[in-house]
Formats: C-alpha cells, sequence, structure tokens
C-alpha cells in the first residue's frame, strides 16, 4: 500500500539490513556507534532517490529485528514505527506450512527463548516456531512505548488511510488513494490474484499442536499486545 504512493520509497526486509544489524565480524569486540554508523549507512544507500520527486521513505524490517530494537532505534531515534502483528494461531498456521529461516531450531537469533535455540530433539518444531513468535512479540512489547504503535493485522487495509497516514504525515493526493485502494484488492505477494482474508480458513486448518503452541507461549503476549493498543487508542 504504502509503495503505491508515487514520492515514496518502500525498502522490504533487505538483506544489507540485516547485514548490517547481526555484523559480528570474527570475535572482536564492535563499537555500538560503528554498527549504528553501519546501519545508517546502509539505509541512507537504500533510500537514494530513484526519480527525484520522493518525500517519504519506510523500511519493512524482518520480524525479527525487534530484537535489535536498541540499535535501530539509537540509530533513528526520531521516526515513528509500527509493529504489525496477527492471532498466533494464524500466524504459526502459515509457519508451519512454510517457515522462514529464522524460526526454524538452530537458526533462531539470539535473545529468543532458550528453547528456540535447541535441537528438534528437546522440542517440536512447532513449539520451536511458537516461542520464537513469543520471543519477538515480547521485544515489540516492550519497546512499543518509544515512538512505536501497535497495529493488529485485522485493522487492514482502513488503518493506513485512516490513521497511518496522519503518523508518518504523509500528504496523499486523490490519485495515490485510488491507487492503495486498488493495492488492497490484491495479494501482496502476487498481484495478478485477488486479495482473500485468509483469516477463516488457517483457523481451520490449524491442528491442535498448533492450538497447544499457541496458548502455551504466544497467547499471553498476544493478550498483553492487544491491552496495550486497546489502552493507547483508538487504533
Amino acid at each position: 500500500m504504502l509503495a503505491s504512493l508515487t514520492d515514496s520509497i518502500v525498502i522490504s526486509e533487505a538483506p544489507p539490513i540485516n547485514f548490517a544489524l547481526r555484523a559480528r565480524p570474527g570475535d572482536a569486540v564492535v563499537e555500538i556507534e560503528q554498527r549504528v554508523s553501519w546501519l545508517r549507512g546502509v539505509v541512507n544507500a537504500l533510500g537514494r532517490p530513484r526519480k527525484g520527486n520522493e518525500k517519504y521513505y519506510f523500511i519493512k524490517f524482518d520480524a525479527w529485528h525487534m530484537l535489535d530494537f536498541p540499535l535501530i532505534r539509537r540509530s533513528f531515534p526520531d521516526v515513528p514505527w509500527i509493529f504489525l502483528y496477527r492471532d498466533p494461531i494464524e500466524v504459526l498456521a502459515s509457519q508451519a506450512a512454510q517457515p522462514s529461516v529464522y524460526m526454524l531450531p538452530g537458526s533462531a537469533p539470539a535473545g529468543l527463548p532458550p528453547v528456540v535455540n535447541g535441537s528438534l530433539m528437546t522440542t517440536t518444531l512447532i513449539e520451536s516456531l511458537a516461542s520464537t513468535l513469543a520471543g519477538i512479540s515480547e521485544a515489540a512489547l516492550a519497546h512499543s512505548s518509544d515512538g512505536g504503535t501497535l497495529i493488529n493485522y485485522q485493522q487492514l487495509p482502513d488503518v493506513v488511510s485512516a490513521y497511518l497516514f496522519e503518523l508518518f504525515r504523509v500528504l496523499c493526493s486523490a490519485q495515490d488513494f485510488k491507487k492503495i485502494e486498488q493495492t488492497t484488492r490484491l495479494h501482496a505477494k502476487n498481484d495478478a490474484a485477488p486479495l482473500v482474508n485468509d483469516s477463516r480458513r488457517k483457523q481451520q486448518e490449524a491442528t491442535l499442536a498448533i492450538r497447544e503452541a499457541a496458548a502455551k507461549w504466544v497467547y499471553p503476549v498476544y493478550k498483553k499486545l492487544e491491552a496495550a493498543r486497546l489502552l493507547r487508542g483508538p487504533w
């Protein structure tokens, strides 16, 4: 939706950002200011103007980059940000079918619950996925008061034009509004296919193991995210 704005640049889960955040050259201790410099440099390079009329620059970080939030915030202290989250059962149903690399046991970044960095011999894959999701969500909740806004997936697409444009100080033309409306009708990962709300399907597909893992690991923090979002309202 944001990429459909004619005067914006949108970067989504760019590997160079991940490299800058996770840079650990050898065993040497890298000073925080050096890492800040690397991250700023990568972000600035990716945000170079393409057409010359750009006014806005948005970055979609990987979900697990919430664990690096202090570094991100130190690099960009005044930038408003959002954390978009979804019903844990629906997330786990997707991850169970096609897990992200960082969600797999042994591949998870440092800073997550211990079970995540274990092996399949010590935990089930579903529990590992759930504990990783919980760790990411806990980090988001902990840092959300530092310029963050919590958004539930079910608030899309209306929340973008109703609230996020104001949050990000975006002035949207009638032409852009039309493009955004057209974008909301298409699947985010396949613009040749129409968007269909898949929440009910994911809920139906969720196995007992998924439901149990979600209840054990993720729903406690999900409820806290919802409570914090509603307290800060209206979104």
